[in-house]
Formats: structure tokens, sequence, C-alpha cells
């Protein structure tokens, strides 16, 4: 089983190391959303044979992981085992495109569901700066 631990800030410099190689724009792949989100969402970590692993509760179905920053095959095969002992689903939140091909190929038997509510978004510099927005 995976031995997850509370993210702290003490740990920032072990993340910067992980999410300097992540080449999506989302915002829970970054240390700043990672870091500033953590209460929020009841966020934790564990880092199992070099491979950096993030979950986070997002809703009252449990918890949901990042994908695995490190080797993808190894951190899908951990993270089935700890859900199968643990008894809870393997739910991905923040998925981007990229990631979602790769791990539908990896996971053949799981189905990719979009939720709009949790999607990012971009504002205008001029709109932000204003607040001019509705």
């Amino acid at each position: 089983m995976i031995d997850f631990q509370p993210l702290n800030l003490e740990h920032i410099p072990l993340f910067r190391a992980y999410f300097s190689r992540v080449t999506t724009r989302l915002c829970d792949t970054t240390l700043g959303g990672a870091v500033m989100w953590r209460k929020g969402f009841d966020s934790d970590f564990a880092l199992v044979e070099d491979i950096l692993f993030l979950r986070s509760r997002n809703d009252a179905a449990g918890f949901a992981y990042a994908v695995p920053l490190g080797n993808l095959e190894r951190g899908l095969e951990l993270l089935q085992e700890h859900c199968k002992k643990t008894g809870e689903p393997l739910r991905f939140f923040s998925v981007s495109e990229e990631n979602k091909e790769r791990l539908l190929s990896l996971l053949p038997d799981y189905v990719a569901t979009a939720n709009r509510d949790w999607f990012d978004y971009l504002y205008r510099a001029e709109a932000l700066a204003t607040l001019a927005g509705k």
C-alpha cells in the first residue's frame, strides 16, 4: 500500500524537481496550484520508487489521483494495487488530453469522463486587471 502523507511547504523543493518536468499547463500540475489548494482539497502525496503520487479529496466520493510523475507504467501498477487494497476506486483528476490518451492506452478498461465544473479557464489580462467580468 502507498503511504501518503500531508503535503506541506517543506516539500516544495522535492515537488519542484518533479513539476519542472511537466509539459501541460493545467493548474493542478504546477507547484503553486498544488501547494495553494492543499488544504482545500485535503491533498497529500507519496514518493515511491522515484515516482511522485498526489491525491486530493474533491467530493464525497473520496480521493482522486493526479497522473503519477515519473515512470507512468509502474506508477499505474502501484496505484492499482493501492486502490485494490484500500477498496477505493482508481479515479484521476486534472488529466490533460495527452495524458488522457496515455492513460486509456495503458488502462483499456477505464473510461474518461470530463467534468466541466472543474475545467481550467483563462482570463484576458485586461478583464482580470479591471475586474470587468459579469
